[in-house]
C-alpha cells in the first residue's frame, strides 16, 4: 500500500517535470 502512494507521488512529480520541460522547450 505504501509503495502505491509513493508511485502516485512520483507520477505527479514526473508529470510536473514534463510540463516544465515543455514550457522551456516552447520558449
Amino acid at each position: 500500500m505504501e509503495s502505491n502512494g509513493i508511485n502516485i507521488k512520483w507520477n505527479q512529480m514526473e508529470s510536473l517535470n514534463g510540463i516544465e520541460w515543455n514550457r522551456h522547450r516552447m520558449n
